[in-house]
């Protein structure tokens, strides 16, 4: 997969303002290698699931036509991928959840846990970043439900703790 980047930059200097600018630099990325493995148990009234994900990181590639490395006389990306390449590593994550049924009402609650290494080292403890969910969804008729789901993401950045807490909710048509 590639992405195509617009990105806006600009530099401002306060003291010299001929040395200020602003531009837009265009540039591609090209996803690394992914490979995802997975199972699942399925019973009446619950389900469990597993996915492992790896992912090589030096092999997200950069291109541009337009960014260029003045003092080498290169392309930028020959830089910035040789950085990614000796940055970068491959990464392999685990993801867990169950789904419970239950039978009396119409209603199916959702729990998940994720391990998310990071694909570089020395910045977060551990080099990873851990995340919980929570959520269920209520089905009014047999083609419309509202769901709602909470998740927070975890991790320890320079031995300080962080955390990012996201709530959805949503209604969902079912065809």
């Amino acid at each position: 997969t590639t992405l195509s980047v617009a990105d806006q930059f600009t530099y401002s200097n306060h003291i010299e303002t001929d040395e200020s600018f602003s531009d837009t630099w265009h540039y591609k990325a090209i996803r690394p290698l992914i490979l995802h493995i997975g199972t699942g148990y399925f019973e009446k009234h619950y389900n469990v699931f597993y996915e492992a994900t790896w992912s090589d990181w030096r092999n997200l590639e950069f291109s541009s036509e337009e960014i260029f490395e003045n003092d080498l006389e290169l392309p930028a990306s020959v830089i910035i991928n040789q950085e990614i390449r000796n940055t970068l590593h491959p990464t392999l994550s685990h993801h867990l959840g169950i789904a419970l049924h239950l039978p009396i009402l119409p209603i199916h609650i959702y729990a998940g846990y994720q391990y998310l290494p990071v694909a570089f080292s020395n910045v977060y403890n551990s080099d990873t970043r851990q995340s919980y969910s929570t959520g269920f969804s209520y089905m009014i008729q047999e083609n419309f439900s509202i769901q709602a789901s909470y998740v927070k993401y975890f991790w320890k950045y320079e031995n300080e703790p962080e955390n990012f807490d996201k709530l959805s909710v949503g209604i969902a048509m079912h065809y």
